[in-house]
């Protein structure tokens, strides 16, 4: 998957190869299940004494989280086996089997709703959802920003409502978890590193090719500077938006990695270019574990 590559011709094209992220329930059962857990009903007239000790991991935001992609010949179908987030493919190790063998009781207390598609409007149900399958998770993952980019001039206007359900979605999970924490996602690669996978693949330029403001690939696949630049800026308004909102919320911290600290390879998108296969979502576990580890509390 390529998390930054947004080309505003393709975007309103429905079946783009560009529309990023998104993610899906899954209903999957079993010891390690990545879509909904165990987690009996809770009673809505039981008041409890105490907040119970938080256990599980939810994920919520869109397609980033969902494995989508990451089987060759299934374009645009969410895999969440292949969930560097909540997947059970041994071969991904996502942060959900690493979050299992740190602490075993995380064993079938996961849920994953991310959807295909959502942008941050979609966040304050997907969390209702997340915490009614696992009302106190020890962690929830969230991703957000690539489908909320407008790239039609606005932006600097949308980043403030962007910001302002965010909040929301923090605040429902503050008010019914306290002690979950959350980890708000950034980009893992610059739109630059993003363009310079397909340096020597031509034909995929002029495929991925456009005229908007923020495609850095014009209709004959040369790269276009000021979009590249253009299209770096208005990321930057939405993360620093996003860390300024997760900064207010004490159990929320943003994904402290440098983008560049992510090795962006090409031996990691999938076939529709705009995702992560296996290699890739492997790619992205073992880079964010540190991360959750330490937020955790837990041995690497």
């Amino acid at each position: 998957m390529l998390p930054t590559f947004r080309s505003t011709t393709l975007v309103r094209a429905a079946a783009s190869m560009l529309v990023l992220m998104a993610g899906c329930a899954s209903e999957m059962e079993g010891p390690l299940s990545t879509g909904v857990a165990r987690t009996s009903t809770p009673d809505p007239t039981v008041v409890p004494s105490a907040q119970p000790r938080p256990i599980g991991l939810v994920a919520i935001g869109h397609s980033f989280m969902t494995g989508e992609g990451s089987a060759a010949g299934l374009t645009g179908e969410p895999i969440p086996e292949n969930s560097w987030a909540t997947g059970t493919n041994p071969e991904v190790n996502s942060i959900y089997l690493r979050m299992v063998e740190a602490i075993p009781e995380t064993g079938r207390n996961v849920a994953n709703v991310a959807r295909g598609g959502a942008a941050v409007t979609d966040l304050p149900a997907q969390v209702n959802t997340a915490l009614f399958v696992v009302p106190h998770p020890r962690l929830l993952l969230l991703r957000a920003i690539d489908n909320d980019i407008r790239c039609d001039g606005s932006d600097e206007e949308n980043v403030v409502e962007f910001g302002e359900t965010l909040a929301q979605t923090l605040a429902i999970v503050a008010e019914k978890s306290p002690e979950t924490t959350i980890i708000v996602l950034g980009q893992l690669a610059s739109p630059a590193s993003d363009a310079a996978q397909f340096e020597d693949l031509p034909d995929v330029r002029q495929a991925l090719g456009g005229t908007g403001m923020c495609d850095f690939f014009d209709p004959d696949g040369e790269l276009v500077p000021e979009a590249l630049d253009t299209l770096t800026a208005i990321i930057g308004m939405y993360e620093a938006e996003q860390q300024r909102v997760c900064a207010e919320v004490p159990q929320c911290i943003t994904d402290p990695v440098a983008e560049d600290a992510f090795e962006h390879r090409l031996e990691y998108v999938s076939d529709d270019y705009s995702h992560y296969n296996v290699v890739g979502q492997a790619a992205v576990a073992e880079h964010l574990w540190p991360t959750v580890a330490e937020a955790l509390g837990i041995g690497q």
